[in-house]
């Protein structure tokens, strides 16, 4: 019994006159029928509806899409109408659990509403938004659907006991209909796990067969998956520095088909097994050819060479910021094999002292089935079955990484409010971190590698993409591998008259005369406003961006300022 719910709430504006924040619309729509159980204009009817007596006991499974807004006003409807957080396996009735995590993310919220001698009724709440992680704007554009996401004010105050007129009804009832329509693709697919990266490795498990998927990938002991997780990195994201801020022409946009996927494959080679500890530097071993290397030095940029290297976690580097130099001072490092080669390639190296390691056996071809079978479906089907191709090609990897320490966040009610406290630490078992610590420094290999061999036109890399200036797209042709379809290939983009960067992942890109504008938390409103010539560091838009702020009853948006910093 799966069912996708969305709520509407009142507005920042609205809090300030009332004191406090509450659902003011409310749908429920059947996934499998798209039969609409339940519009409303009050969150009791939710609940008289979730809590229908349930003579068959079949849990209802009720998603909304970004549970950490709707969450917050669920905890607070139940801890006021005398509901317990429990932190126990078993809930008593009018009892329910929570699975938040102190990073603030939320994956569900398990409500017993019912309890017999031998058997229970539950509601269980999941979030949407990490099975198909995009706006419903863009899921409904990207699966193709009839039903369209709409607009409405969000602004207007609403009462107590206000009632809904056509065009809100029309807007909510859209946004249940574009999930149910969404996530019934997705589970007749049979990916029907909490989250995409679970469907991913649940999928990749089945066909590798569990027993090969255990001997291949031994679970860690936890300190040493902590060491090895020192070694995992994410993509490389560099503006050239003598870019920042000027107007370029003529830009080239290249992006690798599947960059992750790509090196995932064959003939790469990935690490399986228990790790074998050495000290010292790593030697030559045909069994265990490939090696996580921990090292103390200094370096500097060689010349004309791009930069690869980020330092974490030491209070004298911009933890964002990829290096040219450590300066005068002596660093420890946590390179894979591959990351190794490439800082020695791109960097003079000082009092370099290896210090000691691990070394794994290594396999190739073993996602290859994997990779094909989605990548055979995103380059031969469209809409909702090519995106889902594409999320089941882009979360596997990802999963290998998962960190086993886990603080979870506990609600509680405290004079009318809920307020969250971070829990005990709970450790479980790692998956695989050096599984994803080599195919993130494969792509980063692979991307830097290229905008090296194009150094003289290189602009701008974002992970798996390119901007090159003063050289034509058949002369890029003859350096490196273009071609749109080929796994692993670059693809071309096109050319953009004119752009302008300022910092990584906050650039403009003028085609055709339509601007293309990537600024990380800017709204629609914001990037509307912004031109070539206020596009520069301290731009501000009392437009441009939300944010979710805790308050009495939920979570409102509260319109910010927004500087480009």
């Amino acid at each position: 019994m799966k069912y996708v719910a969305d709520f509407e709430t009142t507005s920042s504006s609205q809090y300030e006159i009332d004191g406090h924040t509450r659902v003011w619309a409310v749908a429920v729509m059947d996934i499998e029928s798209e039969k609409l159980e339940l519009l409303s204009n009050n969150i009791d009817d939710f609940f008289a509806w979730a809590f229908t007596d349930n003579r068959q006991h079949k849990t209802k499974e009720v998603y909304f899409h970004n549970l950490k807004f709707d969450g917050p006003f669920i905890i607070h409807w139940l801890f006021k109408n005398g509901f317990k957080h429990s932190k126990e396996r078993k809930l008593k009735e009018k009892e329910f659990s929570t699975l938040i995590s102190n990073t603030g993310i939320w994956y569900n919220i398990t409500i017993c509403y019912k309890r017999f001698k031998t058997r229970a009724n539950f509601v269980k709440i999941f979030d949407s938004l990490k099975k198909l992680p995009m706006s419903e704007e863009r899921i409904a554009k990207s699966f193709n659907l009839e039903v369209q996401k709409g607009s409405i004010d969000y602004e207007k105050y609403r009462p107590v006991g206000y009632e809904l007129n056509d065009d809100e009804k029309e807007y909510i009832i859209s946004d249940v209909k574009i999930m149910a329509q969404a996530l019934k693709i997705q589970f007749g697919q049979g990916l029907t796990k909490m989250t995409i990266g679970s469907d991913a490795m649940d999928n990749f498990k089945e066909r590798l067969g569990n027993k090969n998927y255990k001997y291949l990938f031994p679970v860690l002991d936890n300190t040493i998956d902590s060491d090895l997780r020192l070694s995992y990195k994410g993509g490389w994201t560099y503006l050239k520095p003598e870019y920042a801020g000027k107007v370029i022409k003529n830009v080239l946009s290249y992006d690798v088909n599947s960059l992750y996927p790509s090196v995932m494959k064959s003939p790469h080679v990935l690490p399986i097994g228990d790790p074998i500890y050495f000290k010292g530097k790593y030697k030559e071993d045909k069994v265990y050819p490939l090696y996580i290397q921990y090292i103390r030095c200094r370096f500097e940029i060689k010349k004309d060479h791009l930069p690869t290297i980020q330092l974490k976690n030491n209070w004298l580097f911009k933890s964002t910021e990829y290096l040219t130099s450590s300066g005068h001072e002596v660093v420890n490092l946590a390179l894979t094999s591959i990351d190794l080669k490439l800082f020695l390639d791109h960097y003079n190296v000082y009092e370099l002292e290896y210090l000691e390691g691990f070394k794994f056996m290594g396999i190739t071809g073993i996602f290859d089935e994997y990779i094909d079978y989605w990548y055979e479906i995103k380059n031969n089907t469209k809409d909702g079955e090519r995106e889902l191709a594409k999320l089941m090609l882009n979360n596997l990897y990802g999963k290998f990484g998962t960190n086993p320490r886990f603080i979870p966040y506990i609600p509680t009610f405290v004079d009318g409010e809920v307020k969250y406290v971070a829990g005990d630490e709970e450790i479980r078992d790692a998956v695989y971190v050096p599984m994803a610590s080599f195919i993130t420094a494969y792509a980063r290999n692979k991307t830097i590698r290229t905008a090296q061999k194009l150094y003289k036109h290189f602009v701008y890399a974002d992970t798996d993409s390119l901007k090159l200036i003063n050289i034509t797209h058949e002369e890029v042709c003859k350096i490196i591998d273009v071609d749109n379809e080929k796994l692993g290939a670059w693809a071309y983009e096109g050319m953009s008259e004119l752009g302008k960067f300022l910092k990584p992942k906050t650039y403009i890109l003028s085609t055709g005369g339509k601007l293309n504008i990537k600024v990380a938390g800017l709204s629609k409103e914001g990037r509307d406003n912004i031109t070539f010539e206020n596009f520069k560091l301290g731009y501000q838009s009392s437009d441009a961006s939300f944010k979710a702020k805790k308050v009495r009853g939920g979570v409102i948006l509260e319109k910010r300022i927004f500087t480009i910093k």
